[in-house]
């Protein structure tokens, strides 16, 4: 017990240490960031601190700035069990929680369609965007000007315009995304007169704020997602800074505003990550281990057996091919009977275990409401779906494809759409002209990532977990037989 509460009194005196080292109370008003966790909630093996950490990092934070902002950039309402199985609810309930002041939504924040305005009735605080669009007019607020220790802190909110093709299509059906740029100069000349210091919650990527920090003029810090960024130092561009917190809560972003009366004079900031600094805050893991029994009781069903591990790393699904995602791609041919088998890069967010699988591994893998479906392609329309998928090489790209049934070579060298070589279907060249049918998941068919466009007609084979799981467990049964 007296090494706890030593333990405590050190972290606590730490972070008083950086408060006189970069400001006071008295003129500096401290913005905590998350971005990208992606319903990583609890603590990882990957540096993920999980939130019992990160509220503890908090709480010890709001000792020595009781007037601290709390802010996320988005995608955090999906991408693990925890939080899919109550379609963003318990995130949503744990955010509550730690009371966060805003957020903006990120691109797979869309994954449940518009309930997201059922989690955003859930919330606490405001879910701020200004670029979406429903027939012209926002569906969310725009901006918040908050005021702290009399100083008016605007909070402007904007989603990545690749959105549209990032989700399925019908999670975004009949709305429209803004170029990020233009709405924000248009918003921030009017914002900007209200307030003594303008931030950008930013769900755009790295390359989207860079652009909008060195040509926007009134901004004075960006806070960053989807990129997936670490940025140990504020990025210091034209106008802006720009902050990011990694993904996964590897990290929790700090910025301090400092002011000489009402004028910003300074912005600092850092990541706070080392994960034996922090204990857990109780309540939150309380919180936690509630949900987290009916995760396990939903999911710890045994559904198959793997001979060996998979590893499921993003920068590697995204840029080449691997053993897992062409074991995807094979169960999606061998399932249908198709000639070819599609899965992409971006549809697997985790690996899997060697030995016993459990229905919780596979939605792991692939944590999307998903199905698996048909439809006939001509061979000019495939090599031009691979073209789409390394269009981006050898910067990562979620629409990077896998096969089973189909083999090829790329020249990254090429100019874009002049890549793909050597493209065989069985071990014959592609025909161009001739038909072949494709087997692959209902968000590719339907123009994901932008790698099959056009009309087809689409043949639902179930839902792709579903089916996956499926094939697995015959797998057993018949070598049990």
């Amino acid at each position: 017990m007296l090494k706890k509460c030593l333990f405590s009194l050190i972290l606590f005196t730490s972070f008083l240490g950086w408060k006189d080292t970069y400001g006071t109370e008295k003129d500096s008003i401290v913005i905590l960031h998350t971005n990208d966790m992606h319903g990583h909630v609890i603590e990882g093996v990957n540096g993920e601190l999980g939130y019992a950490k990160i509220a503890y990092l908090i709480k010890t934070m709001r000792a020595s700035y009781p007037s601290l902002i709390l802010v996320d950039t988005g995608d955090v309402l999906h991408g693990t069990n925890f939080v899919s199985l109550f379609k963003g609810e318990s995130a949503v309930m744990i955010m509550n929680k730690l009371k966060y002041d805003a957020m903006t939504p990120g691109n797979h924040d869309f994954n449940y369609g518009m309930h997201l305005r059922k989690l955003e009735n859930m919330m606490n605080f405001p879910i701020l965007n200004a670029n979406i669009t429903k027939k012209g007019e926002p569906i969310f607020k725009p901006y918040m000007i908050k005021s702290v220790k009399n100083k008016k802190i605007a909070f402007i909110g904007v989603t990545s315009t690749e959105t549209k093709t990032a989700t399925s299509f019908s999670n975004t059906k009949g709305l429209a995304f803004k170029d990020e740029r233009k709405t924000v100069q248009h918003i921030v000349n009017d914002v900007s007169k209200k307030a003594d210091a303008v931030v950008l919650l930013s769900h755009s990527g790295i390359t989207k704020d860079r652009e909008i920090g060195d040509y926007v003029k009134g901004i004075d810090l960006i806070i960053g997602g989807h990129s997936h960024t670490c940025l140990e130092d504020l990025e210091k561009r034209q106008y802006a800074a720009i902050a990011q917190a990694c993904e996964h809560g590897k990290a929790l972003g700090k910025v301090e505003l400092t002011f000489n009366g009402k004028t910003l004079s300074s912005i600092h900031g850092e990541l706070l990550k080392k994960k034996h600094w922090v204990e857990k805050d109780e309540s939150i893991n309380i919180l936690i281990s509630r949900y987290n029994k009916k995760v396990e009781k939903h999911f710890n069903k045994k559904v198959g057996y793997s001979s060996s591990a998979f590893k499921g790393e993003r920068k590697t699904l995204r840029t080449k091919g691997t053993p897992l995602g062409y074991y995807l791609a094979d169960i999606l041919k061998q399932r249908t009977g198709a000639d070819i088998g599609f899965i992409n890069g971006g549809a697997i967010r985790d690996g899997w275990p060697q030995g016993v699988l459990t229905r919780g591994d596979i939605y792991n893998v692939i944590p999307f409401e998903d199905r698996m479906v048909t439809f006939q392609a001509e061979g000019a329309d495939i090599k031009k779906a691979l073209e789409n998928g390394v269009s981006r090489y050898p910067k990562e790209h979620g629409g990077f494809l896998h096969a089973s049934g189909l083999s090829f070579a790329f020249k990254p060298e090429y100019p874009k759409g002049k890549r793909v070589r050597n493209v065989k279907v069985g071990g014959i060249p592609l025909q161009e002209k001739e038909s072949y049918l494709i087997s692959t998941t209902s968000f590719l068919a339907n123009g994901g990532d932008g790698i099959f466009t056009g009309t087809k007609k689409i043949h639902d084979k179930g839902a792709l977990q579903e089916e996956i799981i499926d094939y697995l467990s015959s797998q057993v049964r018949s070598r049990n037989k």
